[in-house]
């Protein structure tokens, strides 16, 4: 019995100082392989975004082989996305943790300009008659799509003289 716990004494404190190591391991080799998989991830958008550049430089911006490479951009975003709940945007330097990369050149759609102008015009007449705020209330913006509605809620904001 003695034989035993020399036996153990011997071989289980290598065993166990193993089996610690590997779990310590473990955890500092998880988060780099994370944090070297996003570098990965931003730099495959970088490079989507530049060709992106490259075809709008040779092709213009609403063409073809333009629309064609911001539908691969927004596939990386949101393979990035799916994978870290984040996505790179390269003009800003920075990651965003919401997804609205669609957004980017929404400012441009007339939609949403149309959206803009109405919402201003009501922010600055509520605002005017010392209303509450109130965008949901007009017709305008219940019967509009997503995009209108958008427009409309940054409009009404200024018009209301609230700033994002």
């Amino acid at each position: 019995m003695n034989c035993n716990r020399i036996d153990c004494s011997r071989f289980g404190r290598p065993a166990i100082a193993a089996l610690t190591l590997g779990v310590v391991l473990m955890f500092v080799a998880v988060p780099r392989s994370h944090a070297d998989d996003r570098a990965k991830c931003q730099q495959r958008i970088e490079q989507t975004e530049a060709r992106l550049q490259q075809e709008i430089r040779e092709h213009g911006e609403r063409s073809p082989q333009a629309d064609n490479q911001r539908r691969e951009l927004n596939e990386e975003r949101e393979r990035c996305w799916n994978e870290y709940h984040a996505w790179w945007n390269g003009s800003e330097h920075q990651w965003h943790n919401e997804r609205d990369w669609d957004r980017e050149h929404e400012r441009d759609n007339p939609t949403y300009q149309r959206g803009y102008n109405d919402g201003l015009k009501f922010g600055r007449y509520d605002l005017s008659k010392y209303r509450p705020y109130q965008p949901e209330k007009y017709k305008a913006y219940k019967n509009g799509d997503e995009v209108y509605r958008r427009g409309f809620i940054d409009g009404y904001n200024e018009g209301c003289g609230r700033r994002p």
